[in-house]
This record gives structure tokens, C-alpha cells and sequence, in this order.
């Protein structure tokens, strides 16, 4: 067994759910966050058990042949991206990999054919931003969490995400500066501001900008500076007066500008408040509701449950076919965007509820086809039980996370369905996240 700050010579073999590259020595498994298939590599343990270990790469003796250079000078400080130094083409065919290994291991599921869907260009994708705010002695600093840890490092811009969002953030960081705005210190839970957080809207060139805070004390020069850069529509103010690393607070309140930004998706138009769940990924997140639209059929006589909704993405895609859509959401306020969006296109066949998907599901008495989207932690067995129940046709399954995908689907495949269609989308090139969609049918 390998002991905590143990350093040796590991050749690493392939890449595992998580993103971390894995060898092995001795018998045991190693993971290697920044390690990739063929690197032989200089490590050193830093989490030791008795099975496996996780060890920090110290340097590379010789690469493997899928190394390049990365694009980002904080690439391996910044915990945002976690393969940047693995060039796209491969970064997919891991993700397959990956995909395919999870089904198998977790689900019991031979998987059909994978399609993969891109959209574009592997950078400067994300349409939304969130800089976490700190404090060193006098030193304010806004950028992202180092790798591992909740130490934010001072950035410029990200390749990832739009290049507007890079000039708005530099603009509004030099204001916060200028203004000694203080910066939120976690331990202690001092400091006013906690996280900027920058959402674009590519249909209006609009820019929302919420001041996540720990109370109400920002001064009207600040928001008057803020509201005066170019692009920035609204300002919003976030409270979230709790210990802890959890982002966001319960209350909202607009301080200055627009209540929405508007967006625009095969046709179909959004408002979304601030704090509302939008894919960040937008070209590709089009091309993943109109395959769902596609392959559910819908027409007047079928009913369609939209579980996790949102602000009414995929249900307002489908409203155009089906006879009725129900969307379940938890968020009172995402909710409350879906109904405007709802109005805005004069959607006259769609309710929206709020609460937890768990207990709403049990309200609704029957379903053609159902679309779950859920958190990283999949769905709860009491969602199952109420598919189960309902029966539908169709299954449209969006995940975020192979394991718990795989979890759900092996218990999905108990009642009688089958997998007719799988895909996984490159939502978010360079790192290891893997996007999938999935359809299911009733034989």
C-alpha cells in the first residue's frame, strides 16, 4: 500500500469518470488529476487507501502521444478546466469511453450506438460566468477557485467562455476594485461580497450581473457603475447571509435595468431572471431539445411532463405539438419565468407547478411522454416509482452525470423499456463533464 506523500514513477493507462488519469503500481490504482493514456509520470499521494490513491502530478518524464500544450495560462492553478492539455478529437473519444465503461459497470447496460453531437467551436462557448469573491489581508481578489481548494485566483479572461463576458468581467472587477469592495473571507464569514456572476444573452448582446452578498450594504455609486458598462442591462442583488461554500442565497432583488433578458431558441422565445437555470452551452443545448421534440412525436391528443423544467426550456419547445405540457420545477422563480415565456409565445396549453418533483409527479394522473432533467444527483426513487405509475410511451432522459444516469436507467429498464436512442453532446469541451441524452420506449 502506498503512504500519504509518497512519491514514484507511474505509466498512466486511460482516463476515468472524474477526469483523473489512471495507472497502477504495485497492484494498486492510481488517479492522477492532469495525467493522460501514456504519460509516464513523476506523482505524489496525497489521498492514500488501502485499494487506491489519488496523487498530484509533479512533472512528466516523458508525454503521451494525445499531449498538447494548453491554451490558458491558469490551466492547472484554476480548477475550472480539467483537460485543456488533451486536444478535442480525443477529449470525445474519452468521453465515449467513459460513457459506454459507466453504462456497463453501474447500469448492467450494453450501450447502443453513441452519436456525438458538438456545436461549434470547442472554446468560448458558456454564456454565463461565476467569479468567486475573496480577501488576502488587503488584497481583494476576484477570479476562480484554485484547483482543490477555495483560494480564488486572480484571472484576466477564460478561453471557455464568451469573449464578451471576458470585457464585461474585466470592467465591472476594476470597479469593485476601485470601490474596496470587500471580499467575502470563508472561514471567518466576513466580508460583503461573496461571487459576480455575469449571464449573456447572444439574441439581445445584454449582460445580467448579480452581486452575490452577505447583506444589502452595496452603495448606489457601485451599481450606478456597474449599471453604466456597456452591454449590462440589469443588476441584480443576491442574499445569501450563510457559512459555507453553497453560491447562492434565496432572495433576489433587481437594483437596477431589466427584469429578463430574452432569449431565443428554435423559434421559441425565454425570459429569464437572474437567478434562473439556462444551459450555458446554448448552440448545443438548440440542437438537444429539437432531437427531443423530434423523436417524442407529439401531436394535440398527447399529454407531456416536463420533470426539473427550469424556466421552461424543453417545455415550451414541445407546447408547439403537444395537447397540453406540465412542467415541474423546484424553483419558485424558474417557474415563474417558464409562465412569461409561456405568454410571451402565446402558449395557451402549458401549466407549470412548483415544488419538488418527488410530490408534484404524484398530482399528475397520466402522461404520453415525460422528459426528466435533472441535478447531478439523478432521480429519486420515489420519481421512478412514479414513472412506474404513469406508464408513458416515450422517456426523454438529460444528464449531467454517467453514474447516476446509469443508476436510474437500470431501474427504468425493470419496467419494461427499452433504450432506443443515445447520445452523448459535447456541452463542455474541455473539461471532463459529459453530457447525455437518451430516449426510452415502452415495448
Amino acid at each position: 500500500m502506498l503512504n500519504q506523500g509518497e512519491i514514484i514513477e507511474v505509466v498512466l493507462e486511460s482516463l476515468a469518470c472524474g477526469g483523473d488519469a489512471v495507472g497502477r503500481h504495485m497492484g494498486q490504482t492510481v488517479f492522477v488529476p492532469y495525467g493522460l493514456p501514456g504519460d509516464r509520470a513523476r506523482v505524489q499521494v496525497f489521498d492514500a487507501h488501502q485499494k487506491y490513491c489519488r496523487a498530484s502530478l509533479l512533472s512528466i518524464i516523458s508525454p503521451g502521444e494525445q499531449r498538447i500544450e494548453p491554451a490558458c495560462p491558469y490551466f492547472g492553478i484554476c480548477g475550472s478546466c480539467q483537460w485543456q492539455m488533451l486536444d478535442h478529437p480525443h477529449q470525445l473519444e474519452h468521453k465515449q469511453n467513459i460513457l459506454e465503461q459507466t453504462l456497463s459497470r453501474i447500469g448492467g447496460i450494453k450501450a447502443p450506438e453513441i452519436k456525438v453531437l458538438t456545436a461549434g467551436s470547442p472554446w468560448n462557448y458558456r454564456n454565463k460566468a461565476q467569479y468567486p469573491v475573496s480577501r488576502s489581508g488587503s488584497e481583494q481578489l476576484i477570479g476562480y477557485y484554485r484547483q482543490g481548494s477555495h483560494q480564488v485566483v486572480p484571472i484576466e479572461e477564460c478561453p471557455i467562455v464568451d469573449p464578451v463576458l471576458n470585457q464585461v468581467f474585466k470592467r465591472s472587477r476594476d470597479v469593485l476594485l476601485s470601490a474596496k469592495v470587500t471580499g467575502y473571507d470563508e472561514p471567518a464569514h466576513s466580508g460583503l461580497l461573496r461571487h459576480l456572476i455575469l449571464r449573456y444573452s447572444r439574441k439581445q448582446d445584454e449582460i445580467s450581473l448579480t452581486l452575490v452578498c452577505t447583506s444589502d450594504k452595496i452603495s448606489p455609486e457601485v451599481v450606478k457603475s456597474l449599471s453604466g458598462i456597456p452591454r449590462v442591462s440589469s443588476v441584480w442583488l443576491n442574499l445569501n447571509q450563510q457559512p459555507g461554500n453553497t453560491i447562492l442565497g434565496k432572495e433576489w432583488k433587481l437594483l437596477s435595468g431589466e427584469r429578463w433578458l430574452e432569449e431565443e431558441l428554435n423559434g421559441v422565445r425565454y425570459r429569464l431572471s437572474a437567478g434562473s437555470f439556462w444551459q450555458v452551452n446554448q448552440p448545443l443545448a438548440g440542437t438537444l431539445y429539437q432531437l427531443i421534440k423530434e423523436e417524442l412525436q407529439l401531436t394535440s391528443r398527447h399529454r407531456a411532463v416536463d420533470l426539473y423544467c427550469g424556466a421552461g426550456a424543453i417545455s415550451l419547445q414541445l407546447a408547439a405539438g403537444a395537447g397540453k405540457v406540465t412542467g415541474i420545477e423546484f424553483s419558485p422563480q424558474a417557474v415563474s419565468d417558464a409562465r412569461e415565456s409561456a405568454q410571451l409565445n402565446r402558449f395557451s396549453n402549458t401549466e407549470f407547478l412548483a415544488g419538488p418533483a418527488e410530490v408534484l409527479l404524484k398530482k399528475v394522473e397520466a402522461a404520453d411522454a415525460v422528459v426528466c432533467d435533472p441535478p447531478r444527483s439523478g432521480l429519486k426513487p420515489e420519481v421512478i416509482k412514479g414513472l412506474s405509475r404513469l406508464k408513458p410511451q416515450s422517456l426523454a432522459y438529460l444528464s449531467c452525470d454517467p453514474a447516476t444516469l446509469s443508476r436510474d436507467l437500470k431501474e427504468l429498464l425493470k419496467s419494461d423499456y427499452q433504450i432506443t436512442a443515445l447520445y452523448l453532446a459535447d456541452m463542455f469541451p474541455q473539461t471532463y463533464h459529459i453530457e447525455t441524452l437518451v430516449f426510452l420506449r415502452r415495448r
